[in-house]
């Protein structure tokens, strides 16, 4: 169904899993400020290891999923707001799964323990 000319432009990518301990972390953290500062958005009070590595997690390490969820996340901003919040990668997440609090990777010590990211809808 897609234009043949358009087709061949097309170069099928494959991405590895996320691999924590290498510089995966870094690429998320590359993709999540371009992606803030297009929209002029503060993600200061998440940008850190412990949130890419929830993140990557919950999207059970595949780059599409954590970016495809960044940009929902940012995309779901109320107007005006100026800043990500831990809050607001728990609402997503919550609306993404269904999940209760108790399930939710950003908010569990133990957050290796959820299976949940098995639940995140893909669109």
């Amino acid at each position: 169904n897609i234009d043949p000319q358009f087709q061949r432009l097309m170069t099928p990518v494959h991405m590895a899993p996320i691999d924590p301990a290498s510089t995966d972390l870094d690429e998320i953290d590359t993709a999540f400020c371009g992606l803030a500062r297009a929209i002029g958005v503060d993600i200061s009070g998440v940008r850190n290891e412990d949130t890419y590595l929830r993140l990557s997690y919950a999207c059970l390490d595949v780059y599409g999923r954590v970016f495809r969820f960044l940009v929902d996340l940012l995309s779901t901003l109320p107007d005006g707001r100026t800043e990500v919040t831990l809050d607001d990668l728990v609402d997503r997440y919550a609306f993404r799964t269904g999940c209760m609090p108790g399930q939710i990777v950003f908010l569990r010590d133990d957050y290796r323990e959820c299976t949940a990211g098995l639940l995140m809808a893909e669109p």
